[in-house]
């Protein structure tokens, strides 16, 4: 079925929300990337974004899976490892990464209302792991953009980038332009991830947009830095330390987009704030031990992993123990709220049932009492215009108008319950004060007595 023909359910809705909250997250990251490498970053993201969208509407068509393009997942997933790329990498790597991405991390899952990992940061994985040399290759920041030759190439010159600089021990030193250089991007590494001022903007942002996302954000970086103090990789000081380890690689989009995922991660605040520590820990110890020059999407998956534990097995207690109760309390009044209207529901349904059944029993009944009012109408009016003259009949009155027709006598052969049109009680009992009929318990001429 056609995406347009499918009406989107509000979970979609709620995806398609958050995902453009993510992506304005991300646009002045690919700003910078643009500003620095030309129209080659710009380029990378949009094949990226096409594959990721036909991969999602080829793999869902064949295992006959369920594809919300609306929903802008993957264009998010697709923007997210173009941006973690190197600037001129060859097309077919992040594209790989993306259709791992899609294909293993979010389509087997359900969608991305159900993921267990983080999709961009599994593709990530992925490639590093098969193209390390590839992805960690980092151009210099070129003079004239459109110029510098692609990672294949033979032209093509290699930058030292922040984290191979700490994996290597070396210090950035004590100079003020290279601290400049970071702060604005100008130093070698993934395309949307050297602007420090661009990723603080983008932590800003998510303060006030998606705070909960930015709890865990908070707690990794602070977890980073503290580890950086406490453990340097360098010589030249543990502030130094501690700027490189949160500006090297991929740190700060780590800690913005991939550990900040609000479908993976925890739900309560405490279990946030530790999800995002042990986040911290995991990828600085990784990238103390690990062979390879970042570590960090690694990281975030082993911490995808374990996020059930934090809601599970962490106690509630304080502010957070008091919101809970006050939320249980709310539930319970919705809930009794819902029983009494259910009920009234069920009161108004039974008694319904109950007049509907006697106004069947009392049909019949009705029914005979019409016809012996409508015989003694007829009875009647027979009577009075018995003897008058035919000469006289234009000169008669003619029965007044009422509200059950104009008083034309029923036949006696015919049934009265065939009409839809029952008289009233109250119509009847005018009828007979009319034509003085008597009362309604006196026996009629055929000898028979009214039974109402």
């Amino acid at each position: 079925m056609p995406e347009n023909a499918v009406k989107p359910t509000d979970a979609i809705r709620k995806t398609r929300k958050y995902m453009l909250d993510m992506l304005l997250l991300l646009c002045a990251p690919a700003v910078m990337a643009w500003y620095y490498y030309g129209s080659r970053a710009l380029k990378l993201i949009c094949v990226c974004v096409i594959t990721a969208i036909l991969t999602q509407i080829t793999v869902s068509a064949i295992v006959k899976a369920r594809s919300y393009i609306s929903d802008l997942s993957a264009v998010f997933i697709a923007a997210s490892i173009a941006l973690c790329m190197p600037a001129y990498a060859d097309w077919w790597l992040p594209c790989l990464a993306v259709i791992f991405a899609v294909t293993v991390a979010v389509i087997p899952f359900g969608g991305p209302e159900n993921l267990l990992f983080s999709p961009a940061a599994a593709g990530l994985a992925f490639i590093t792991i098969c193209f390390p040399d590839k992805v960690f290759a980092y151009p210099v920041i070129p003079s004239a953009p459109e110029n510098l030759p692609l990672l294949s190439s033979v032209g093509f010159i290699k930058g030292e980038s922040i984290s191979y600089m700490l994996s290597q021990g070396n210090s950035i030193g004590v100079n003020i332009i290279n601290y400049i250089d970071i702060l604005v991007g100008n130093v070698p590494g993934p395309m949307g991830a050297t602007c420090a001022i661009a990723m603080l903007g983008g932590l800003v942002y998510l303060i006030f947009r998606r705070p909960k996302g930015a709890v865990i954000s908070l707690s990794y970086l602070l977890t980073c830095a503290a580890f950086a103090a406490v453990f340097p990789r360098i010589g030249g000081g543990r502030l130094v330390s501690v700027i490189m380890e949160l500006c090297g690689g991929l740190t700060l989009i780590s800690a913005l987009i991939f550990i900040s995922d609000e479908t993976v991660a925890p739900k309560r605040f405490i279990s946030r704030v530790c999800y995002g520590v042990a986040a911290g820990l995991i990828a600085m110890l990784l990238r103390l031990y690990s062979p390879l020059e970042e570590s960090s999407v690694f990281a975030v998956l082993l911490a995808n992993g374990i996020s059930p534990v934090f809601d599970s097995k962490i106690p509630v207690f304080g502010l957070e123990k008091k919101h809970m109760l006050d939320k249980i309390e709310l539930a319970k009044e919705e809930q009794l709220k819902l029983k009494k209207e259910l009920e009234d529901i069920e009161k108004a349904k039974k008694e319904q049932e109950e007049m509907a059944q006697i106004n069947a029993a009392l049909q019949p009944e009705r029914s005979k009492f019409v016809r012996r009012i409508s015989k003694n109408i007829n009875r009647k009016t027979q009577l009075e215009t018995k003897d008058i003259p035919e000469a006289a009949e234009d000169t008669t009155e003619e029965a007044p108008e009422s509200g059950y027709g104009d008083a034309v006598p029923v036949n006696p052969d015919t049934d009265p319950d065939d009409s839809d049109d029952i008289p009233t009680l109250q119509y009847i009992g005018e009828l007979a004060d009319k034509y003085e009929l008597g009362s309604l318990d006196e026996p009629d001429r055929d000898g028979g007595a009214c039974d109402e």
